[in-house]
């Protein structure tokens, strides 16, 4: 099923920010702090942060993926992706070293494997009732294998709205 399928699909759930096709990613790392004021791409600071990314991501060679069922945290539908591969979550624990090391404050989690793919967020209380329903049943999803081959160094808003994306650099993995 497409994405844009299941997101019509779930629509009945609630009122929802539908994430449009552009801004579909699988997220390697919050690498800076989501800041009010939008840093210039150019800038010293980006090249720095663009550059360890290239040292830790650029030789790692592309991974396979399974992207899965639907999926939600808080009011973030997502769905759930997995790989057998260590170098996921080996690279996003190397990232953040790196970034650490210039003096950034990467978003990090205790566990560094599980990977979302977020498709809507909910705008309000969601039908419950339609919610567990649709979150019960293991089918809805996109249970589709693919490989991830770039990764996009971005200065982005929180969903990566077209109108708020700016790609500084894609380094291919």
């Amino acid at each position: 099923m497409p994405i844009a399928e299941l997101q019509r699909d779930i629509s009945t759930i609630g009122t929802q920010y539908v994430y449009p096709s552009r801004s579909l990613h699988v997220s390697l790392l919050g690498c800076t702090p989501r800041e009010e004021d939008k840093q210039d791409p150019a800038s010293v600071r980006a090249t720095r942060i663009r550059d360890a990314i290239a040292d830790v991501v650029g030789s790692a060679g592309p991974v396979g993926v399974e992207v899965g069922r639907l999926n939600l945290l808080g009011m973030q539908l997502f769905l759930e992706v997995y790989t057998d591969s260590p170098k996921w979550a080996r690279m996003r624990v190397d990232l953040a070293d790196a970034l650490a090391a210039l003096g950034e404050r990467p978003i990090t989690y205790a566990d560094p494997e599980p990977m979302h793919l977020n498709i809507s967020r909910l705008e309000g209380p969601p039908d419950t009732s339609r919610l567990h329903q649709t979150l019960g049943d293991s089918s809805v999803g996109l249970n589709v294998l693919a490989r991830l081959t770039y990764v996009d160094v971005v200065v982005t808003d929180f969903v990566l709205s077209p109108e708020g994306l700016v790609i500084v650099d894609t380094i291919q993995l």
